[in-house]
């Protein structure tokens, strides 16, 4: 009996599906299986949703987020053809779809021509004595912050906006290759810029595939998406399932939307707190369609803790926090938070002294 349980084998899986399948060896069902699976699964939940917090990823959070894709050349030339290290939108589509619960991602794409570099590639050899070039991270930095004309956000769009630029270099300086902080040459040929997006460069060694890649790892970073973190003791019991097809599994979106709903209740209840301050200390009069923000705000709260389902009790706790946002941030409270002194006796004086 004591070699048949040596012999035993556990395993969690959890990762495509929102249903965790355990494997086990055991004919027969005991205790002793099923208090392992929940204290597998457990674990791994609270493990996981104590995530560390990304700064690249972006902060501010928006339910529409659009994908703007700008394709840059530096010497357009009609030799070139690029149509192999296009993008996959069979993988970014999927990618999309599977992330709509917590983001609706929209994607725009561009082409910019004549995109100079603010520092002219450096020469170098490697053992073989071929000819590379390298720029730095700074460099590319300066770029963007130099070809300020380009339009990469558009002013009018109220969405948040993560850029994704593909800079394809002049033909006597392929291929180029971006040198670190340490100068050190990158692998994947790319760097993200914190909260803003990420940077790309094109050279001919760079298949559609790698690209997709590339491109769907930084958007992972910046919306904040994370592998999941399993407890040392627990890795060999607990197997964490990927979605190539997808780009992010089904408990990915689960953890983001677990994270969330807890970040939404804790910010309305912070939004409705500061609103009772801010209209307590100003005495003011609270209009009718604030009021049925914050009941609705309220009503909201109380359905995310009832709720059944994740997706339910996610969507209840947004609309709470969209609520209480329109509340604390609506137009007649602005105007008198922000109204100076000065402005308040000439207004409030001319109607007062006539009762008096």
């Amino acid at each position: 009996e004591e070699e048949e349980e040596e012999k035993e084998e556990n395993k969690l899986y959890i990762g495509t599906k929102r249903k965790a399948i355990f494997y086990t060896t055991t004919k027969q069902m005991k205790e002793k299986q099923i208090n392992t699976i929940v204290y597998l699964y457990y674990r791994t939940i609270i493990k996981t949703t104590t995530k560390r917090k990304d700064k690249r990823q972006i902060t501010r959070y928006s339910k529409k987020i659009r994908i703007g894709i700008t394709k840059i050349q530096e010497k357009p030339t009609r030799r070139r053809t690029t149509k192999r290290r296009n993008i996959d939108n069979t993988r970014m589509n999927a990618f999309m779809k599977k992330i709509k619960p917590v983001y609706e991602l929209y994607k725009t794409e561009q082409q910019i021509n004549y995109g100079k570099l603010p520092m002219k590639p450096q020469e170098r050899k490697n053992e073989r004595n071929t000819t590379y070039y390298t720029t730095t991270a700074q460099s590319m930095q300066r770029l963007l912050n130099h070809n300020a004309d380009w339009k990469l956000e558009t002013p009018k769009d109220p969405d948040q906006t993560i850029q994704f630029i593909i800079y394809q270099p002049d033909e006597k300086h392929t291929p180029l290759y971006i040198q670190n902080y340490r100068n050190v040459r990158t692998m994947q040929n790319a760097f993200i810029r914190p909260q803003w997006g990420g940077v790309i460069i094109n050279t001919p060694q760079t298949t559609q595939k790698q690209m997709t890649d590339i491109i769907l790892t930084q958007a992972r970073i910046l919306l904040g998406i994370n592998k999941p973190q399993i407890p040392e003791h627990l890795q060999k019991h607990v197997v964490i399932e990927r979605d190539m097809k997808n780009g992010v599994t089904q408990y990915e979106v689960d953890e983001m939307m677990r994270e969330h709903t807890q970040k939404f209740i804790e910010d309305t209840h912070k939004n409705l707190h500061h609103f009772v301050k801010v209209a307590t200390s100003l005495e003011i009069i609270v209009t009718q369609d604030v009021v049925d923000l914050i009941k609705g705000s309220l009503k909201e709260i109380e359905k995310a803790q009832q709720a059944e389902t994740l997706d339910d009790q996610f969507n209840a706790a947004r609309k709470a926090w969209q609520l209480s946002q329109k509340a604390y941030y609506h137009e007649t409270l602005d105007m008198i938070q922000y109204m100076s002194l000065t402005n308040k006796f000439g207004i409030y004086v001319p109607l007062v002294i006539p009762i008096l």
